[in-house]
């Protein structure tokens, strides 16, 4: 079943906040005030949303910092849609902290139960605008995922970013 399109632009508008939150502290050198306002603006927005979500990939709880835990549980407890939730408000805090690129926010959904969980592991993300099935793949290595992007643009490789 596919997610109601309303749901998918509720969480864009969600990672957006939470990568704004955290604008404020780029280049503070502070990554855990820069983390904690971003998990503070997910939390409270994913709070306010008709769903019902349980986070099941979420930050780890070694290094003490500011999360969204897994098995937390979110949504205004609506008769909403249920969701497994797998988040990282700030993907890259120490780049956040530094002012230095490549600093953002992170969140996937699937209906409840069909979205792996992995607690305390480190699963690796790539993120582009283009939509195109089969362009981008984790299963690419970085030269082809670039080639590809820079055909599919039209592009030279180096004024890829």
């Amino acid at each position: 079943m596919t997610i109601d399109k309303k749901f998918v632009d509720q969480l864009v508008k969600v990672t957006s906040k939470a990568a704004l939150a955290s604008s404020y502290l780029v280049g503070k050198k502070d990554k855990i005030a820069a983390d904690k306002a971003a998990v503070d603006s997910m939390r409270f927005n994913l709070n306010n949303l008709e769903l019902q979500g349980q986070i099941v990939i979420g930050e780890g709880e070694l290094d003490e910092a500011p999360m969204l835990y897994i098995g937390e549980k979110l949504g205004n407890n609506s008769k909403g849609p249920e969701f497994d939730i797998a988040v990282d408000p700030l993907e890259g805090t120490n780049f956040a902290a530094n002012n230095l690129p490549g600093a953002l926010s992170v969140i996937a959904v699937a209906e409840k139960n069909n979205l792996f969980k992995a607690p305390e592991t480190y699963m690796e993300k790539i993120s582009t605008r283009v939509n195109e099935k089969d362009l981008i793949d984790l299963d690419f290595t970085v030269r082809k995922n670039i080639s590809n992007l820079s055909d599919y643009l039209n592009k030279n490789p180096e004024n890829l970013t």
